[in-house]
């Protein structure tokens, strides 16, 4: 299970190390608000998916050392703690 945070962390990582290759846009943060509610959730959840299904899909981005790492379960660390947890499982 991977906080938004982390995907978020794992954006920023991937925009300073890359800068020529299209980067697919991160979803926007689930609403704090709105965390409780199962349908918002599995909507963000869907969403973050399809964002790393796209990264995935880049050859250029699947073999970044942050992108194997988040991908293969190893922590990625966030610069601030969250709350909110996307399950991919």
């Amino acid at each position: 299970m991977r906080t938004f945070a982390q995907v978020q962390q794992l954006h920023l990582r991937i925009s300073d190390t890359v800068k020529a290759v299209l980067i697919p846009v991160l979803p926007e943060a689930p609403n704090t608000a709105m965390v409780r509610d199962k349908t918002h959730a599995e909507k963000k959840r869907r969403q973050v998916e399809r964002y790393l299904s796209r990264v995935a899909a880049r050859h250029e981005l699947r073999d970044l050392p942050d992108v194997v790492a988040f991908l293969t379960d190893q922590p990625v660390h966030a610069s601030r703690r969250c709350e909110t947890f996307i399950s991919l499982s």
